[in-house]
Protein backbone atom coordinates (compact mmCIF):
# COMPACT_ATOMS: atom_id res chain seq x y z
CA UNK A 1 0.00 0.00 0.00
CA UNK A 2 1.61 3.01 -1.11
CA UNK A 3 1.37 6.52 0.89
CA UNK A 4 -0.88 7.34 -2.26
CA UNK A 5 -3.44 4.81 -1.56
CA UNK A 6 -3.43 5.74 2.20
CA UNK A 7 -3.32 9.20 1.68
CA UNK A 8 -6.40 8.80 -0.95
CA UNK A 9 -8.44 6.43 1.57
CA UNK A 10 -7.98 8.65 4.70
CA UNK A 11 -9.36 11.19 2.32
CA UNK A 12 -12.70 9.28 1.37
CA UNK A 13 -13.22 8.13 5.20
CA UNK A 14 -13.15 12.05 6.14
CA UNK A 15 -15.60 12.88 3.49
CA UNK A 16 -18.14 10.06 4.06
CA UNK A 17 -21.05 12.08 4.85
CA UNK A 18 -20.77 14.65 2.08
CA UNK A 19 -20.38 11.71 -0.43
CA UNK A 20 -24.03 10.51 1.06
CA UNK A 21 -24.95 13.94 0.45
CA UNK A 22 -23.56 14.07 -3.02
CA UNK A 23 -25.25 10.71 -4.16
CA UNK A 24 -28.78 12.11 -2.23
CA UNK A 25 -28.71 15.41 -4.42
CA UNK A 26 -27.57 13.53 -7.49
CA UNK A 27 -31.32 11.72 -7.48
CA UNK A 28 -32.79 14.27 -6.18
CA UNK A 29 -32.21 16.32 -9.24
CA UNK A 30 -32.64 13.01 -11.91
CA UNK A 31 -36.15 12.86 -10.02
CA UNK A 32 -37.07 15.65 -10.39
CA UNK A 33 -35.85 16.26 -14.23
CA UNK A 34 -37.45 13.28 -14.40
CA UNK A 35 -40.90 14.51 -13.18
CA UNK A 36 -40.66 17.87 -14.82
CA UNK A 37 -40.14 15.53 -18.18
CA UNK A 38 -43.04 13.45 -17.64
CA UNK A 39 -45.02 16.27 -15.98
CA UNK A 40 -45.93 13.13 -13.72
CA UNK A 41 -45.10 15.30 -10.67
CA UNK A 42 -43.82 18.75 -9.93
CA UNK A 43 -40.36 19.60 -8.44
CA UNK A 44 -41.81 20.17 -4.79
CA UNK A 45 -42.84 16.64 -5.04
CA UNK A 46 -39.05 15.10 -6.42
CA UNK A 47 -38.19 13.88 -3.17
CA UNK A 48 -40.68 11.34 -2.22
CA UNK A 49 -39.61 9.09 -5.26
CA UNK A 50 -35.91 9.42 -3.86
CA UNK A 51 -36.84 8.50 -0.30
CA UNK A 52 -38.71 6.12 -1.18
CA UNK A 53 -36.15 4.19 -3.56
CA UNK A 54 -35.13 0.79 -2.86
CA UNK A 55 -31.84 1.16 -4.30
CA UNK A 56 -31.09 4.58 -2.99
CA UNK A 57 -31.72 3.27 0.72
CA UNK A 58 -30.50 -0.22 0.50
CA UNK A 59 -27.40 0.16 -2.00
CA UNK A 60 -26.06 3.34 -2.71
CA UNK A 61 -26.10 5.26 0.26
CA UNK A 62 -24.89 2.19 2.50
CA UNK A 63 -22.12 2.15 -0.21
CA UNK A 64 -20.91 5.62 0.41
CA UNK A 65 -21.19 4.60 3.70
CA UNK A 66 -18.79 1.22 3.45
CA UNK A 67 -16.82 1.81 0.90
CA UNK A 68 -14.39 4.08 2.31
CA UNK A 69 -14.12 1.90 5.53
CA UNK A 70 -13.41 -1.37 3.50
CA UNK A 71 -10.82 0.02 1.29
CA UNK A 72 -8.56 1.30 4.74
CA UNK A 73 -9.83 -2.13 6.65
CA UNK A 74 -8.36 -3.90 3.42
CA UNK A 75 -5.40 -1.77 2.79
CA UNK A 76 -4.33 -2.72 6.55
CA UNK A 77 -4.70 -6.44 6.08
CA UNK A 78 -2.69 -5.66 3.06
CA UNK A 79 -0.04 -3.83 4.79
CA UNK A 80 -0.17 -6.22 8.05
CA UNK A 81 1.04 -8.88 5.02
CA UNK A 82 2.79 -7.49 2.90
CA UNK A 83 5.09 -6.82 6.17
CA UNK A 84 4.47 -9.76 8.11
CA UNK A 85 3.62 -7.85 11.55
CA UNK A 86 -0.05 -7.86 12.90
CA UNK A 87 0.67 -4.42 15.09
CA UNK A 88 0.04 -2.07 14.26
CA UNK A 89 -2.03 -2.77 10.98
CA UNK A 90 -4.54 -5.43 12.52
CA UNK A 91 -5.26 -2.84 15.36
CA UNK A 92 -6.21 -0.02 12.39
CA UNK A 93 -8.36 -2.55 10.53
CA UNK A 94 -10.22 -3.31 13.74
CA UNK A 95 -11.23 0.59 14.09
CA UNK A 96 -12.21 0.56 10.43
CA UNK A 97 -14.27 -2.54 10.92
CA UNK A 98 -16.29 -1.55 13.74
CA UNK A 99 -16.77 1.98 11.86
CA UNK A 100 -18.44 0.22 9.28
CA UNK A 101 -20.59 -1.91 11.37
CA UNK A 102 -21.51 0.65 14.00
CA UNK A 103 -22.14 2.75 10.65
CA UNK A 104 -24.37 -0.04 9.00
CA UNK A 105 -25.93 -1.27 11.65
CA UNK A 106 -27.10 2.26 12.44
CA UNK A 107 -28.35 2.68 8.39
CA UNK A 108 -30.37 -0.59 8.51
CA UNK A 109 -31.89 -0.45 11.81
CA UNK A 110 -32.62 3.36 12.49
CA UNK A 111 -34.98 2.27 15.51
CA UNK A 112 -32.78 0.33 16.93
CA UNK A 113 -30.39 3.73 18.13
CA UNK A 114 -32.01 3.61 21.11
CA UNK A 115 -31.09 0.55 21.84
CA UNK A 116 -28.54 0.02 24.81
CA UNK A 117 -26.97 -2.65 23.12
CA UNK A 118 -26.35 -0.48 19.71
CA UNK A 119 -25.29 2.57 22.27
CA UNK A 120 -23.02 0.32 23.94
CA UNK A 121 -21.12 -0.94 20.41
CA UNK A 122 -21.30 2.67 19.48
CA UNK A 123 -19.95 4.51 22.43
CA UNK A 124 -17.01 1.70 22.46
CA UNK A 125 -16.19 1.76 18.53
CA UNK A 126 -16.61 5.67 19.34
CA UNK A 127 -13.61 5.31 22.15
CA UNK A 128 -11.58 3.13 20.27
CA UNK A 129 -11.34 5.11 17.14
CA UNK A 130 -10.33 8.27 19.40
CA UNK A 131 -7.81 5.54 21.27
CA UNK A 132 -6.35 4.93 18.09
CA UNK A 133 -6.18 8.46 16.58
CA UNK A 134 -4.50 9.91 19.41
CA UNK A 135 -1.87 7.44 20.60
CA UNK A 136 -0.99 5.52 17.61
CA UNK A 137 -1.53 7.97 15.04
CA UNK A 138 -0.27 10.97 16.18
Amino acid sequence: VTFRDGFIGDILTSTVRPLQDIAFTTFYILSGLQGWWTASYSIDEAAGPVERSWVVRTVILPACVVSPLWWRFLQNLRQSYDNKSRWPYLGNALKYFLAAEVALFGLFEPDAKRNVLWICCFVCATLYQVWWDVFQDW
